[in-house]
C-alpha cells in the first residue's frame, strides 16, 4: 500500500467535503457529528495559529471565566460522547442532529477564511443553508442570489445539491 503526504488543512477539508456529501445524502447524522468535529477542530486551531478569531472564540470571549469550561464542554458534549466511554460507558444521548447544519455552516466559513477558497460542495452547502435559513441574511443582496437559486432546486431533495456541487465545481475549475 502506497502512503500519503498529507496537512492538517488537507486532512480538514476531506473531512469537510465527505461529511457534506454525507449529509446531502442523509447519512447516519452521528457519522456525520464526528467527521465534521474533527475537520472544525483542525480549522480552528489552525485559524487560531493565524491570530483569526473563530464563532467560537467569540462567543466564548463573552462568557464569564468561571463559565467557560462549562460552555465548552457542553459544545464538545455530542462529540465527546460519541467519541469516548471511559466516563459514561452505560449513558444514553439525547442528540439533535440539526447541530451538524451549524457546524457544517461554520466550517465551510473557516475554511474559506483560512485558504481564499471555497469548493463546489462548500458553496452548494452555503445554499442550501441560506435557502433554508434566509431569515439570518443581513443584506437583501445575499438574500437575492440565494433564492435565486432556490427556484431552481428543491430543498427538500438534498441530493439535488450535490448535483449543484458538481455544476459548481466545474465553473469554479474551468
Amino acid at each position: 500500500m502506497t502512503t500519503i503526504h498529507i496537512s492538517k488543512l488537507d486532512a480538514a477539508k476531506r473531512e469537510l467535503e465527505h461529511a457534506i456529501r454525507l449529509f446531502f445524502l442523509s447519512g447516519d447524522p452521528v457519522v456525520i457529528h464526528l467527521v465534521i468535529y474533527s475537520s472544525q477542530q483542525i480549522l480552528r486551531d489552525l485559524a487560531r495559529s493565524k491570530g483569526l478569531s473563530t464563532f467560537i472564540d467569540e462567543m466564548i470571549d463573552r462568557v464569564k471565566p468561571e463559565y467557560k469550561k462549562y460552555l465548552k464542554g457542553k459544545l464538545a458534549s455530542s462529540y465527546n460522547f460519541f467519541h469516548h466511554a471511559d466516563k459514561d460507558p452505560t449513558d444514553i444521548k439525547e442528540f439533535n442532529p440539526e447541530i451538524n447544519e451549524y457546524a457544517l455552516w461554520e466550517c465551510v466559513d473557516l475554511y474559506s477564511t483560512l485558504t481564499k477558497e471555497t469548493t463546489g460542495i462548500m458553496k452548494a452547502f452555503r445554499f442550501w443553508f441560506f435557502i433554508k435559513n434566509n431569515g439570518m441574511l443581513l443584506e437583501q443582496k445575499d438574500k437575492e442570489v440565494y433564492l435565486e437559486v432556490a427556484k431552481k432546486v428543491d430543498l427538500n431533495n438534498k441530493a439535488e445539491f450535490l448535483e449543484l456541487a458538481e455544476q459548481l465545481e466545474n465553473r469554479r475549475t474551468v
